[in-house]
């Protein structure tokens, strides 16, 4: 296990892309924060992992949000003091109309 002990943040992580770069983290003993939109989703993606319930975490945060950040940063320091990284695939969808 090449990430045994260390901590994964992925967000966006409850599907997709996402999953997929955390359920890679959690395969290699990464402890892992699995952070998305919907809280139903996010918890559904931390019982599929199955994992220990002290290598995971779930935390419904919208990114785009300071205060949802400020979440994921405490609850980052709170439950795993030390972080190894963080994976952001958060992607805004852009209105074709606006652009210019």
């Amino acid at each position: 296990m090449k990430l045994k002990d260390k901590v994964a943040g992925v967000t966006g992580s409850a599907r997709g892309l996402g999953w997929e770069i955390a359920h890679a983290f959690a395969e290699e003993g990464a402890k892992v924060i699995i952070c998305d939109l919907d809280q139903t989703n996010v918890e559904q993606a931390v019982t599929r992992l199955d994992v220990p319930l002290d290598r995971a975490l779930g935390v419904r945060a919208d990114v785009s949000v300071e205060q949802d950040v400020l979440l994921i940063n405490r609850c980052k320091s709170t439950c795993y003091p030390v972080v190894a990284g963080v994976v952001s695939t958060y992607a805004k969808e852009s209105n074709k109309d606006e652009a210019g």
